[in-house]
């Protein structure tokens, strides 16, 4: 019992910056590790940035198709069709995209192909 009270106040004397450096780097508490130890354990953790994501836009080829055949109201109040804008990682993903989407002047879902 008197060696963990030892234990316990010898850890309260370590500072809280000690304590932070030394389990960022994935050492012991009771070491200190040196400025570039803590850079190379921060820069293992860095987010990921968007850089390879690119703006697409989605479109209804079904309604597309009724439009390019005239049928009437095919195209909605305003003679649109069913567009959706979102981004992909070209990276991960560089085919060509096609998500079933809402189409709100068909009132169902239907296939939305990305526009080149």
């Amino acid at each position: 019992a008197a060696a963990a009270a030892m234990m316990v106040a010898a850890l309260r004397r370590t500072s809280r910056t000690e304590a932070g450096r030394s389990l960022l780097a994935g050492v012991g508490a009771t070491q200190v590790c040196t400025p570039v130890e803590s850079l190379v354990a921060m820069s293992a953790h860095r987010k990921p940035t968007k850089k390879g994501r690119k703006i697409i836009v989605l479109e209804c080829t079904e309604q597309r198709q009724m439009v390019k055949d005239g049928v009437p109201g095919a195209g909605g109040p305003r003679g649109g069709v069913s567009r959706y804008y979102t981004e992909k990682n070209v990276r991960n993903t560089p085919q060509l995209l096609e998500l079933r989407k809402f189409n709100k002047y068909l009132g169902r879902h239907t296939l939305h192909k990305e526009l080149k």
